[in-house]
């Protein structure tokens, strides 16, 4: 299959597989906020983030191996998948021995099992959906998707609807939709039969983990960024504040979540696409369109941020709305910095990932010690945004000494300055907000829409060939 079209055709069953369950859980904010307290809402947000934090740690990052080495032709996939399985099972173990000092921690006493519990099935859910995403099956991996959300929502409106489980509830029902997607995955891709102790492979192990390990700090680094602002706010501010915050966060997710289903489908074509003669050109080409895709979209979101909180927030968040603009200009840079990373995993160079993942995160927490402090919630906000950006500026450079691919540095600029504006307008001076944001959206779109009509074009013969 033509690799534009294969592309093409990977984003459109990612986006038909997670679209309409990513926005049944976005239409589910309201019944959270409906049915937990602030101070509950912001604790399950820290729960669910806290785990997103010792996944990595206690895995060793072994999904991201599991997942460059499945795609790799050269490997037997059951020996990756017994490597990663068993290296994920040790972790687990040793997380199981030291989660009796998770209830001196003050905010997570008497949630230890349900912290556990989320770890757990999250990273072998985790493995094995990406597993099966390596050997090609993406529209089970879609599939899965749906299931996996409906499930949750299912369980939610269960243990939080019917039982009022509170917190509990709303930990468990993502426990126990894992729980079912690891059953169903393991039934419908025949994982048993890539489970085989006897092909556990120590030199591949070592390679895996080469590869992984520096990818441990990264994600961790990450995570620091999505997640430090949040506990800074819950220390200096208070756990109340903290949910306005976490609330702020829900809408900038869309524009991450769709463009999830472009970046998914760009990293498999980027590892196994790369050894073509015209790579770099192919690379080029689909980082323009994407830069174009993302700046409209992005001030597009800002535009209709109000009509979108009337749907997903109660009333009690609506002071949120300010600080949703430089979330989304964050959010922005953080997809556009995903993209440039398929380089390091084409490459293998992990280290360069992890170097400005870190420069990013150091940002984020001087900024978050100085900015919320002096503006509160806001400025949590602008560290985010501060911090996202400068990894994407960096990762330009870097990236290129591997994948020399054009880059309009001036396109780049002006984008930046017009939704700098759009920004300011929005959480500053909201009463100018529809007339002058909706001029520059005009502006953004008329600039960047040529680029995307221009790559449409070049695709259209490539479907009618194929």
């Amino acid at each position: 299959m033509d690799r534009y079209k294969k592309l093409f055709s990977n984003t459109l069953i990612f986006a038909a597989g997670t679209f309409g369950s990513k926005l049944l859980t976005f239409l589910m904010t309201r019944f959270y906020q409906g049915r937990l307290t602030n101070a509950e809402y912001g604790i399950s947000e820290n729960i669910a983030v806290t785990a997103n934090f010792l996944i990595p740690i206690f895995t060793l990052c072994i999904v991201e191996a599991v997942m460059r080495f499945g795609l790799d032709n050269g490997y037997e996939k059951a020996r990756v998948f017994t490597n990663g399985i068993i290296t994920t099972l040790s972790g687990m173990t040793v997380l199981a021995l030291l989660f009796p000092l998770v209830n001196l921690i003050r905010f997570f006493d008497g949630y230890a099992f349900v912290l556990f519990a989320y770890v757990y099935t999250s990273s072998i859910k985790t493995l094995c959906s990406q597993f099966v995403r390596a050997r090609g099956l993406v529209k089970l991996y879609a599939f899965d998707g749906i299931l996996t959300t409906l499930t949750m929502v299912l369980f939610n409106i269960l243990l939080l609807g019917v039982f009022r489980f509170g917190v509990y509830g709303f930990i468990l029902s993502t426990v126990l939709s894992d729980a079912f997607s690891i059953v169903f995955l393991s039934i419908a891709a025949n994982l048993p039969k890539y489970l085989r102790p006897e092909l556990f492979d120590r030199p591949l192990l070592r390679s895996m983990l080469k590869y992984s390990a520096p990818l441990i700090p990264t994600t961790i680094l990450w995570l620091v960024i999505s997640m430090s602002d949040r506990f800074f706010i819950t220390a200096m501010l208070g756990v109340e504040q903290n949910s306005y915050y976490v609330a702020a966060n829900k809408i900038p997710l869309i524009v991450s979540t769709v463009s999830a289903f472009f970046t998914q489908a760009w990293h498999m074509s980027a590892i196994t696409e790369n050894s073509a003669k015209d790579y770099e050109k192919f690379f080029g080409k689909v980082f323009s369109a994407y830069q174009s895709l993302m700046y409209i979209a992005t001030a597009g979101m800002i535009l209709f941020i109000k009509p979108v909180m009337l749907v997903m927030f109660d009333p009690k968040y609506e002071s949120s709305y300010k600080y949703i603009p430089a979330l989304l200009l964050g959010i922005m840079f953080m997809c556009l910095g995903s993209y440039l990373s398929s380089v390091y995993a084409v490459t293998k160079r992990s280290l360069n990932s992890l170097a400005t993942s870190f420069a990013a995160a150091a940002a984020n927490i001087i900024l978050n010690f100085v900015l919320i402090p002096k503006m509160g919630i806001q400025g949590a906000a602008i560290a985010t945004l501060a911090s996202y950006a400068l990894c994407f500026f960096i990762r330009v450079f870097d990236t290129r000494r591997y994948v020399k691919f054009k880059v309009n540095y001036l396109k780049i600029f002006i984008n930046c300055i017009l939704l700098g504006g759009i920004t300011y307008l929005a959480a500053i001076r909201p009463k100018l907000m529809y007339l002058w944001i909706s001029l520059i959206f005009a502006v953004i779109l008329v600039l960047n829409f040529s680029a995307i009509i221009k790559t449409v074009k070049k695709l259209l013969p490539n479907f009618k060939k194929a």
